[in-house]
């Protein structure tokens, strides 16, 4: 029942993105690209509040 479900999950996921398949990673790898994202997020937020820092 689970393989079951994360094939349909996986399905969704590639119809809704229209993107080819691709194998799972690593989970390394995920951990990694979370970790970027996630700095990304940061740094985007450092400067919005620069900006409203430097209208006060």
């Amino acid at each position: 029942m689970a393989i079951g479900h994360d094939i349909l999950v996986a399905s969704y996921h590639i119809l809704r993105d229209k993107v080819p398949y691709r194998e799972p990673k690593l989970k390394q790898e995920i951990l990694l690209e979370r970790r970027r994202a996630e700095m990304q997020r940061l740094e985007k937020r450092m400067e919005k509040l620069k900006t409203l820092a430097s209208n006060i």
